[in-house]
């Protein structure tokens, strides 16, 4: 891929859903590119479900009614938190 000057040769237009994607081969002992374009289905989704302990939830119920907006930011990160079974 350095060696080549414009290293992208599509084959086929890239579509709606569609990736343009480097693929090598074997050959022998030598690795040939390509450039193919990939449709990829989209992940399903799967609802997330935000548990809010009840001690917690007390705490908030329990503050002063006022014009206060509480703003929470939800995230997935592949990272564990805790030992396993503690998380």
């Amino acid at each position: 891929m350095r060696d080549e000057a414009q290293p992208f040769h599509p084959t086929g237009r890239v579509e709606k859903d569609g990736y343009l994607m480097r693929v090598s081969r074997k050959e022998g002992s030598a690795l040939i590119w390509e450039d193919q374009v990939w449709r990829i289905a989209r992940p399903q989704r799967k609802p997330v479900k935000a548990v809010v302990d009840a001690v917690t939830l007390e705490r908030l119920k329990g503050l002063r009614q006022s014009q206060l907006e509480l703003e929470v930011d939800l995230f997935l990160a592949p990272a564990s938190i805790g030992k396993r079974g503690q998380r």
